[in-house]
């Protein structure tokens, strides 16, 4: 046994030794690996809404990075329905109202939010959401609004944003008679002005207004700086040629922000706009359509958001009633006099987009950063975005505890931890667990005790207490910039490190400090002054205690080789100034090498910027060029056991290198169209932290760890599986799906293999006893149905860790080494698997071995029984075999029900029942 085990512990090493210029194989051998969905199922960030007149209950959702989804029963439950498209970033939906089976989606998120991802053009279904087809305007990065003709889907206007931080040539409000397939600019305010609405008078479609919003975002903080070209525009020969209107005046002037419009359906010379985000912001209303201006009442609330929109809708009695989004949801039924609130508020939330049904005005639904809302019963009660995976999660770690949990910070749902696997069989929003009173920022769980977790800037949260306690040092201002960077050092557990300007560390839980750098963040000219800089990324050597990386959102690089004695900076000459240092990732193989992501989408620049240094930042190489032109990179993880593996989570989803970053392949596979923030390793399994859906995990890394080229031209390849868990008799690894959870993954060891053209006979799969050379269980190719895929390619199969099952039932193996042996084309391959025990079963491996040997004897005696029944034809003699087996089958299920042993009156039952069993297979006399 003792040879069996070091076999497994070298195997599990071994991927360590495979040589780092080993590239892999083409994308389609890895087409069997599979992303799974974790959830949380807790709302995210909605940015557009509408729905089908005709059909209350359905309506569909775009949103921030998760693509558009439908619901066909008022927002119970989500379908997604852009998963295979190429962005999902959403900034508007539209349906047309004379043929509802046509949906337009514009891409890119509304882009005054620093997540926002770009987009990539609009899109059109003509069968509901089934399907998609891309149109043009694919160079434009922020849609912000759609209007379709409600008397020809096909006369469409399109109001672009544009880029939120730099001049942008296609911007404005376009406009398309065909349905899409081409379209002509027909307003224009320049490289630096966009078009943030456009609006059809209901009762006179060839009458439209628009807005036009000149922005620049500041790089530092990421306020709008607003110009002289904001304004409205109307168009009376269906948006050919368009005349600037007079322009919403405050008291100060003329208002220069985002304009959101509305026209009254009961009198269409009546015209709102909402001023959003600066001084003036408010409700102005026009009786003379927009020819002039005057502030409505209301409350001084409207127009704080820069999320709010103005909506206008009409009552069963033919009256106009009015909507304003924002921070919350305002309702009017005096046309702007007076409001009232229509949605009751949830903390921070904002409200983006607002449709009422115009057949069925009780039904309406509002999308915001908590989700989707769809009320049937005019506002009396909502529905919950429990069972939407919105989640937009910038960063990821994962603890120690078996089953892993991932942890982050998303907007919607605060901080937090969720189970890669849920006892009940599912992912559910139960196995989401809350971190402290609404944290925000990166969770850190302690390595030495991971039921405590760091979080926001900064707290300590004890999941066993639900207390939180504030244990920050005073890392200063940070001008409302994500939170502060936060981590454990992976050489020296103890070392909790956090940076403002400067890096805090902290080996008493957070109770004392000791600042152990300079300012490393430099003031950076802002055009308007000096502004300071701060830490963005912190990333301690996992090699070298004493080795210590840090970068700042101003571009600089610094590194400490003595613990932090003494810094030196080794900036790389490719940054400039608020070219943000997303991440560092020190190598686990070399002290010296490192790799650092670079985000330059504030100053316009969405290119991937991947940095590699061998010689500790004496000089940088740009190993990005292979990624995307516009896929942003934001973080590179390498993988502790295979050198030179490297995986980069960008706007455009996951890239994974077998060469140091030299050459880089898509790793998408199913994962949806977003982008991914930050990736996590946790034994043989990758987390990504999506940016607009949740979190997702790549189970099981063997392949990707062991793949080279010369395997991949292999005739047959039995992959070095993972460690397998052994989760419990009867723990179960999946149950129906329902709204609200995600599958877990399958329990046992999942084994790979790979299957070359010129193999045509049966494959055949065996697990193996190490100590007996017995085969427990066997798969095959030939087998009917076929237990194991003999086609080319690269496939994979679980195995439950249960011996050869009888009627569903079989024994469950105890923990140890075992061995898997792939025969294809003549040729026997081994390979070790180890399984080990759930760690929080705290059965002795006496009574496992104990348990096993009970389970294989009843196992055994039912083999009998099954044999019997195959070869009796009298009718009472199999009535008394099965009655017999039934007896076994139920002992062995209350058997397997528990790791303990069986108590005595279950001892008794089982002795019973053999003997049942033995005289009935006695032969007759």
């Amino acid at each position: 046994m003792r040879a069996a085990i070091a076999f497994a512990a070298l195997a599990l090493l071994a991927p360590r030794l495979v040589a780092r210029d080993q590239a892999g194989a083409d994308p389609s051998v890895l087409q069997d690996l599979r992303w799974r969905s974790l959830g949380p199922f807790r709302g995210g960030y909605a940015t557009a809404v509408a729905g089908v007149a005709s059909r209350p209950f359905v309506l569909y959702l775009g949103t921030a990075d998760g693509g558009v989804w439908q619901t066909t029963d008022a927002g119970r439950t989500w379908q997604p329905l852009f998963d295979e498209q190429a962005v999902g970033s959403i900034g508007a939906i539209a349906v047309a109202p004379s043929n509802p089976q046509i949906v337009y989606a514009g891409t890119g998120a509304r882009a005054d939010r620093d997540r926002a991802n770009r987009g990539g053009g609009i899109y059109r279904s003509a069968d509901g959401g089934r399907t998609w087809t891309r149109l043009g305007l694919t160079s434009t990065q922020h849609i912000a609004r759609i209007a379709v003709d409600p008397r020809d889907a096909d006369r469409v206007l399109v109001a672009v944003l544009g880029s939120p931080s730099s001049a942008d040539a296609e911007r404005g409000v376009f406009r398309s008679i065909d349905g899409g397939r081409t379209f002509a600019r027909v307003l224009s305010g320049g490289s630096d002005t966009g078009a943030a609405d456009v609006v059809l008078d209901p009762s006179a479609a060839s009458i439209a207004y628009a807005s036009l919003w000149h922005v620049r975002r500041r790089p530092w903080d990421g306020e709008a700086v607003s110009g002289s070209e904001s304004g409205v525009y109307k168009s009376t020969d269906e948006g050919v040629t368009w005349r600037r209107l007079d322009t919403p005046a405050a008291a100060s002037g003329p208002f220069t922000g985002r304009l959101t419009l509305a026209v009254a359906p009961s009198d269409s010379t009546r015209v709102f706009a909402l001023a959003s985000g600066g001084p003036g912001a408010g409700l102005y209303v026009s009786t003379n359509g927009g020819e002039r201006w005057t502030a409505a009442g209301g409350t001084a609330a409207l127009g704080a958001s820069e999320a709010g929109r103005v909506v206008a809708a009409r009552d069963p009695s033919g009256r106009s009633i009015l909507y304003v989004t924002g921070a919350s949801v305002w309702r009017s039924t005096d046309l702007g006099g007076s409001f009232s609130r229509w949605i009751d508020d949830a903390g921070d939330a904002r409200y983006e987009d607002l449709w009422i049904n115009p057949q069925a005005e009780s039904v309406a639904a509002v999308a915001g950063s908590r989700g989707a809302l769809v009320t049937v019963n005019g506002g009396e009660s909502w529905s919950e975005p429990d069972t939407q995976p919105f989640g937009e999660f910038s960063s990821v770690a994962i603890d120690t505890v078996y089953p892993f949990r991932a942890c982050g910070s998303d907007p919607a749902s605060g901080a937090g931890c969720l189970a890669l696997r849920g006892d009940s069989g599912r992912v559910t929003r139960q196995d989401w667990r809350p971190i402290g009173p609404g944290d925000r920022g990166v969770v850190r769980p302690d390595p030495n005790d991971p039921d405590v977790l760091y979080s926001g800037g900064l707290s300590r949260h004890d999941r066993r207490t639900g207390q939180t306690q504030e244990v920050g040092p005073d890392i200063g201002e940070r001008n409302g910039r994500p939170a502060p960077p936060v981590t454990f050092a992976p050489a020296d557990t103890r070392a909790l490190l956090v940076a403002g300007d400067v890096i805090w560390k902290s080996t008493t839980a957070g109770y004392t400090w000791t600042a152990i750098s300079p300012p490393l963040a430099k003031d950076v000219d802002a055009g308007v002054g000096r502004v300071r800089s701060q830490v963005a990324a912190l990333a301690p050597s996992p090699v070298d205690a004493r080795t210590i990386w840090a970068g700042t959102d101003g571009g600089a690089v610094h590194v400490t080789r003595d613990g932090g004695t003494t810094w030196r900076d080794v900036t790389p000459a490719a940054t400039q100034d608020w070219s943000r240092v997303a991440a560092i990732e020190p190598s686990h193989f070399d002290g010296n090498t490192a790799y650092v992501a670079v985000d330059r989408r504030r100053l316009g620049d969405a290119a991937p910027h991947v940095l590699r240094t061998r010689d500790g930042g004496t000089t940088w190489t740009d190993v990005g060029s292979s990624l995307p032109a516009d896929a942003t990179a934001y973080v590179v993880r390498e993988d502790q056991f295979r050198r030179g593996l490297l995986f980069a989570g960008t706007a455009r989803s996951v890239f994974v290198s077998f060469d140091d970053g030299d050459r880089w392949q898509p790793l998408r596979l199913n994962l949806p169209p977003t982008a991914v923030k930050d990736l996590a390793i946790r034994e043989s399994t990758l987390v990504a932290a999506t940016g607009g859906r949740g979190f997702w995990a790549l189970d099981d890394l063997s392949v990707l760890r062991q793949i080279t080229a010369d395997i991949a031209r292999a005739s047959a390849f039995l992959f070095r599986p993972a460690t397998a868990w052994r989760t419990g008799a009867v723990t179960p690894s999946e149950r129906p799906a329902e709204p609200g959870s995600a599958p877990n993954p399958p329990t046992g060891a999942w084994i790979f293999y790979l299957i070359g053209a010129s193999v045509s006979e049966p494959v055949t799969l065996e697990i193996i006893e190490t100590a007996t050379n017995d085969v427990i269980r066997r798969f095959s190719s030939a087998d009917a149905p076929a237990a194991l895929d003999g086609r080319p390619g690269l496939h994979h199969v679980v195995w439950d860790l249960r011996y050869t099952p009888i009627e569903g039932r079989a024994p469950m193996v105890v923990p140890g080494a075992y061995q898997v042996r792939l025969t294809a084309a003549g040729q026997p391959q081994r390979q070790a698997v180890l399984v080990r025990l759930d760690p929080r079963l705290r059965t002795p491996p006496t009574e496992l071995a104990a348990l096993l040997k009970l389970g294989r004897t009843i196992h055994a005696k039912r083999a009998e029984l099954v044999a019997a029944l195959e070869r009796t034809a009298d009718a009472e003699r199999r009535g008394d075999l099965r009655r017999a087996l039934d007896r076994l089958n139920l002992l062995f299920d209350v058997v397997q029900q528990a790791d303990v042993r069986p108590t005595a009156a279950v001892d008794a039952a089982i002795a019973a029942a053999m003997e049942q069993a033995a005289t009935v297979l006695a032969p007759l006399p």
